[in-house]
């Protein structure tokens, strides 16, 4: 029982920094291409 809570807290807090990691990228590519920044407000 316990194993299987830290395994997914393990899982989350991975994806957590793998979202982090993507957020980051995107925010890269929008300083790099600015016009895309309106279009990606309006899909959000």
């Amino acid at each position: 029982m316990f194993q299987s809570t830290v395994s997914t807290k393990q899982k989350l807090s991975g994806g957590f920094i793998f979202q982090q990691l993507y957020y980051k990228k995107i925010s890269q590519d929008l300083k790099i291409r600015n016009v895309y920044k309106n279009d990606l407000f309006k899909i959000f």
